[in-house]
């Protein structure tokens, strides 16, 4: 396949355009929806991985390159999937990715392509006048293209250039709803010292924004399927396990957790040797889930992170009220009870209207977070250490929309109907009757 350079390139030729070249292709497992890379074995020579149907699961568990193209042995020969006909190499996702240079005519230099497939079963029947009949399975194919501009170089080049540089943009200039809420940290780069509006200190913008950690599932392995946790109950991760992410969308809240069954003395243990259990990784004993990087969020949708001021910093809450967070954690044996442990990630987004009233723009105005505590009591018998208690971790995102009523354009008081000038005003021409003297 290929694309043309150009927006005039009338006649395809090979001056004129590019080859879109396979960036990498994924299994995706549709049992456990495990992933893995077969880049390597689709653009092998001697491999065909074209999408082929098969009329019964026999022939698709006897065809010769089912190992060469998955890479890996597919869950589907070891889960009961009948004898229903199979879709082997099914494409349930194409990204494009479309680099051009930064000219006026902003030529195309490269396309790459990102595949991922699947095998996919059609388990789905219907019974109609006591016959089985297989009706298929539904399943969601994404396509998506990407447009980065090449060889910027440094970030001083891309400030000379109009900062030019590649980032994902959440808005012009206000965030769109649902968008990646933008996220980064302060950092130094010495190209764009004699360039950049805050001489040489800049964003390092993260990729997906700003994130919360997920929690993993019984397989340790986290992840998620249409925005909803699967595989049933969730654990908390230890300092040992990878935390997943999932990045936060602007305007909508959102809440994770995940859980720990303790008993008596491992709740005990967690509560007065914070800093040498799993679960804990940080000197302030903040438990490994609820770990946060304070860092900066974008004002605007498209933010600039050569330009630190149209950045904030998202801030701890000072401790105020008597469940947030101090830093003191104690124990009570005689009630079995652990307080002040923060067990609640608390991060709060403050969102005003910029410009014109019909037209307004989001526009972050404050961002915060804190840590809060929720006593811990073992509900069973002090005697008891066999049996398990569930206990949570929660972290929760707010949007705080200010009321459009706050933001009412100044409506000045209408003015006096009559006016008042001073009572001489006219003088010499009309004299008052009140200065007339009279002689006798």
């Amino acid at each position: 396949i290929y694309a043309n350079v150009g927006f005039d390139s009338v006649v395809a030729s090979d001056s004129n355009t590019v080859s879109i070249t396979l960036n990498s292709v994924t299994y995706h497992d549709y049992f456990n929806d495990k992933e893995k890379d077969v880049t390597d074995a689709w653009t092998a020579d001697d491999t065909n991985c074209s999408t082929t149907y098969y009329e019964s699961y026999d022939d698709y568990n006897n065809m010769a390159n089912i190992y060469d193209c998955t890479a890996t042995s597919s869950s589907l020969t070891s889960n009961n999937v009948g004898n229903h006909p199979i879709c082997s190499g099914f494409i349930t996702s194409v990204t494009y990715t479309i680099q051009h240079l930064q000219t006026d005519t902003a030529e195309i230099s490269q396309v790459y392509a990102d595949v991922v497939f699947t095998d996919m079963p059609l388990t789905s029947t219907s019974t109609i006048n006591d016959v089985n009949i297989t009706i298929g399975t539904t399943i969601k194919q994404n396509f998506g293209v990407t447009f980065n501009d090449f060889g910027q170089g440094s970030g001083g080049v891309s400030s000379t250039n109009g900062n030019e540089v590649n980032r994902t943009r959440s808005g012009n200039p206000g965030y769109w709803m649902g968008s990646p809420v933008l996220y980064g940290y302060t950092t130094s780069d010495d190209s764009v010292t004699n360039n950049s509006p805050t001489n040489g200190t800049v964003i390092d913008e993260l990729v997906d924004g700003l994130t919360i950690a997920l929690p993993k599932t019984p397989n340790n392995i986290p992840y998620i399927s249409d925005n909803t946790i699967v595989n049933g109950k969730t654990t908390c991760p230890t300092v040992d396990d990878v935390i997943g992410n999932f990045p936060v969308k602007f305007g909508y809240d959102i809440a994770t957790g995940c859980t720990l069954q303790l008993n008596r003395s491992e709740l005990a243990h967690i509560c007065s040797s914070l800093n040498s259990n799993i679960y804990t990784s940080s000197s302030d004993n903040i438990p490994y889930f609820l770990q946060f990087t304070n860092g900066s969020i974008g004002i605007f949708g498209n933010a600039d992170p050569l330009d630190t001021s149209q950045w904030i910093s998202i801030d701890r809450i000072t401790p105020t009220t008597s469940d947030v967070y101090t830093g003191v954690i104690s124990w009570n044996d005689d009630t079995s009870t652990c307080t002040g442990y923060p067990n609640n990630l608390n991060i709060k987004i403050l969102v005003s209207y910029a410009g014109e009233k019909e037209n307004s723009q989001n526009k972050i105005v404050s961002a915060a977070y804190e840590y809060t505590t929720t006593p811990w009591k073992f509900k069973y018998t002090i005697d008891d250490d066999q049996s398990l208690q569930t206990f949570g971790l929660t972290t929760t995102v707010s949007f705080i929309f200010k009321d459009h009523q706050d933001i009412a354009g100044y409506q000045p008081p209408p003015p006096p109907l009559l006016f008042e000038v001073p009572y001489d005003v006219f003088y010499p021409f009309v004299k008052s009757s009140s200065a007339r003297k009279y002689q006798h």
